[in-house]
């Protein structure tokens, strides 16, 4: 009788500590993954979007050698553009951020030139109201259309 209960107990116990034991072997792992298939050039080709109708914007001026000077108490902005064509450009705009020494933002300025000459240089100078400007950030360049004649 004690084999009987011992065969009934011990079997069944048996088959539960080995399927625990293959369990934390990670015998029964997750399953394998297939990587993805590579679409073939051609396709990722198709997918790329069209490129004839892409407008590429080219600027017509160039900003540089822009600074802010301080004389007295007040305080003026210096620079100079660059014409990049062969045209005359009637009037450019250049929006500008102007910032302090601690780089908080004071405020915003336009600066107007007008008549910069075909592939040539032209200075400018502003007297700025934000006398505690000591950072200037150029945000946006405008020109007037160049046309051909």
């Amino acid at each position: 009788m004690w084999t009987l209960v011992a065969t009934l107990v011990a079997i069944p116990l048996l088959l539960l500590s080995g399927g625990v034991a293959l369990t934390l072997s990670r015998y029964f792992g997750p399953p394998k993954v297939r990587p993805a298939a590579q679409p073939t050039a051609a396709e990722s080709i198709r997918k790329l979007p069209n490129f004839k109708d892409l407008k590429i914007e080219r600027h017509h001026l160039d900003v540089g050698e822009l600074r802010v000077e301080h004389s007295g108490p007040g305080a003026r902005m210096l620079g100079q553009v660059k014409n990049l064509t062969d045209r005359e450009i009637p009037r450019a705009e250049i929006d500008c951020y102007l910032w302090d020494q601690e780089r908080t933002r004071l405020g915003s300025t336009t600066i107007v030139v007008e008549h910069v000459p075909a592939s040539g240089t032209k200075r400018f100078e502003v007297n700025l109201e934000q006398t505690t400007t000591t950072d200037v950030e150029i945000r946006e360049v405008r020109t007037q259309e160049v046309k051909a004649q």
